[in-house]
C-alpha cells in the first residue's frame, strides 16, 4: 500500500484534510492537477477579496475623502495593477499552502486524480505518464466549477464568468449586466460598481440573497440602490444577442418584454460540482441529484472512498469544506472530532458585509422553535459612524423559553469578522446573559453585539427607548 490516505483535490477541503491527517500520524498524499489551494485560492475567494479591497479603496477615494478630509489632486484606476496584485496575493498565498503540505509531510503529486474503486486512484501527469497508487482511505475533493447554460448565446464574447475574471485579466468595462442574485452575484455588482462600471443585477426571484434572512437582502438592497446599482428582480434572460455596442439582452420581467445593451454579461448563476474524468470506467458513486451522496461520515456509496466540499452540495463555502475535511480525518484517525458542522458562517463581502449564523426567524417558525428577536441599529455605534459604515443592524434569535442564542444576523462593518464569536456561542449552548458577560471594547463594530444582546429586554443603551417606555 502506497499511502494510508489519498486525497484528490488540494483546494480548501482536500489540503486542509491532508494536513490534518499528517499530524495524526498518516502517511498522507494530495493529487492536484492544477494549482495547489484549488478554486477558493485561485479562482475565487482570495482574488475576489483582493479585487473587492482594491475596488472599495478607489470607491473611497473618489466618494469619500473629502468628507474625511483629505483631498487628491487626481484619481486614477490602474486597472493592471489591480490585477498584477491580485496575482500577487493567490501566489504568495499558494506559496505558503505547498510549504505547510511539504513541512507536514503531505505529498503534493501533480497531475489528474481518478478513482479506480476501493483503495485504488489513477494518477496522470502532464506528460501523460500514467500510475496507479494505492491507499487505504481515498477522500475526493475536486470542488466545483461555474455553472454555465449550455446555449451558444453564452459563449458570445463578452459573457463570462468567475473563472475568466479572476484567473484571467478581462477588460475594464463600461456597463454590465450579472445574472444572479446570490453572493457571486452581489459581491461581482459591488466590485464593478465601486470602480464606476455601470451595474444591472438582474435576479429570478423576488429579492437578492434568497437563502438569506430578508431583513440583511433589503439592506444591501438599500445599499445598492443609493450605490446606482440597477437591482432588476422577478427578471429572467431570454435573449442575448451581439450587436454594434456590445450585447443586447432581452428580458422577461413578470411577463413584460425588456431591452438592454451592455458592453459585458457576467454569469453568476452558482457553482456545480467538479465531476471530470474523476470516475474511471465502470466506477459509478450513488448521486444525490447532481452531487456525491454521502452519509453522516462523509462515506460515498463505495467503501473505502469519502467525498467532501463542493462536490456533497451543502453551501459551497471554503470554510465549510475545510472543516468537512478536519472532521472526516479525525473519524478516520479515531478520534472525536470538535467541529459543529450544522453551524456554518455565512458571508458576504460587499459594503456593507453581511454575515449569519445559526437560526433565522422564519427557519424557527418553521422548526415550531418559539423565539424572539431584536435588533440594533449600528447608527448608533460610534465606529460605524467614524468609518461611514452606519447604516446597518445586528440582530439576534433566541429561544423564548431559556434565552438561548440560536441565530444572529448582520450587515454592518467587519460583520465577516464579528460572526466567528457567535458560531462559537451558539455551538455552546450560551444564553443572552452569558454572552454579555465579556466586556466589549469602545470604540469598535463590536460594541454593537453588546448593544443587540441587550435589546433583547428592551435595555440597549444606545437606542432610543419604545413609546410604551417613555
Amino acid at each position: 500500500m502506497d499511502y494510508q490516505l489519498i486525497i484528490i483535490g488540494s483546494g480548501p477541503g482536500g489540503y486542509v484534510a491532508a494536513i490534518r491527517a499528517a499530524q495524526y500520524g498518516m502517511k498522507t498524499a494530495v493529487i492536484e492537477e492544477r494549482d495547489a489551494g484549488g478554486t477558493c485560492l485561485n479562482r475565487g475567494c482570495i482574488p475576489t477579496k483582493a479585487l473587492l479591497h482594491a475596488s472599495s479603496l478607489y470607491y473611497s477615494l473618489k466618494n469619500e475623502f473629502a468628507d474625511i478630509g483629505i483631498r487628491v489632486d487626481k484619481e486614477e484606476l490602474n486597472w493592471q495593477r489591480m490585477h498584477e496584485r491580485k496575482v500577487e496575493v493567490v501566489e504568495k498565498v499558494r506559496g505558503g499552502v505547498e510549504a505547510l503540505l511539504k513541512g507536514n509531510g503531505v505529498d503534493l503529486l501533480r497531475g489528474h486524480g481518478k478513482l479506480l474503486g476501493t483503495g485504488k486512484v489513477e494518477l496522470t501527469t502532464a506528460e501523460g505518464e500514467g500510475k496507479v497508487l494505492e491507499a487505504e482511505h481515498i477522500i475526493l475533493a475536486s470542488g466545483s466549477i461555474p455553472s454555465m447554460p449550455d446555449s451558444e448565446e453564452y459563449r458570445l464574447p463578452g459573457v463570462i464568468n468567475s473563472d475568466d475574471l479572476l484567473e484571467g485579466e478581462t477588460p475594464q468595462y463600461k456597463s454590465v449586466a450579472i445574472l444572479g442574485g446570490g453572493v457571486i452575484g452581489v459581491e461581482f455588482a459591488d466590485f464593478y460598481n465601486a470602480i464606476g462600471t455601470e451595474v444591472h443585477l438582474i435576479v429570478t426571484s423576488p429579492r437578492l440573497l434568497r437563502l438569506m434572512d430578508k431583513e440583511l437582502a433589503s439592506g444591501l438592497n438599500r445599499a445598492f440602490k443609493k450605490r446606482g446599482v440597477n437591482v432588476l428582480v422577478n427578471s429572467s434572460v431570454e435573449k442575448i444577442e451581439e450587436v454594434a455596442d456590445g450585447l443586447k439582452l432581452t428580458l422577461d420581467k413578470k411577463g413584460k418584454e425588456e431591452e438592454l445593451t451592455v458592453e459585458a454579461v457576467f454569469v453568476a448563476k452558482g457553482r456545480e460540482p467538479n465531476m471530470h474524468n474523476l470516475l474511471g470506467e465502470g466506477v459509478e458513486l450513488e448521486m444525490n441529484r447532481k452531487f456525491v451522496k454521502v452519509n453522516e461520515c462523509f462515506a460515498t456509496s463505495i467503501p473505502g472512498v469519502y467525498a467532501i466540499g463542493d462536490l456533497i452540495g451543502g453551501q459551497q463555502l471554503a470554510h465549510e469544506a475545510s472543516a468537512e475535511g478536519e472532521y472526516l480525518v479525525a473519524l478516520l484517525a479515531g478520534k472525536t472530532p470538535d467541529v459543529r458542522l450544522d453551524l456554518v458562517p455565512g458571508c458576504v463581502y460587499t459594503s456593507p458585509e453581511i454575515s449569519c449564523v445559526g437560526l433565522t426567524e422564519e427557519e424557527a417558525k418553521e422548526k415550531g422553535i418559539p423565539v424572539k428577536s431584536a435588533k440594533y441599529l449600528m447608527a448608533g455605534n460610534s465606529k460605524s459612524m467614524i468609518e461611514g459604515l452606519d447604516q446597518g443592524f445586528i440582530k439576534f434569535v433566541v429561544a423564548e423559553e431559556d434565552e438561548k442564542i440560536l441565530g444572529v444576523q448582520m450587515i454592518c462593518g467587519r460583520a465577516t469578522d464579528l460572526i466567528s464569536e457567535f458560531a462559537t456561542i451558539i455551538a455552546n449552548g450560551l444564553t443572552v446573559d452569558e454572552a454579555l458577560r465579556g466586556m466589549r471594547p469602545h470604540p469598535t463594530f463590536c460594541e454593537g453585539i453588546s448593544e443587540a444582546l441587550d435589546a433583547i429586554h428592551e435595555e440597549s443603551i444606545h437606542t432610543m427607548p419604545s413609546r410604551r417606555r417613555r
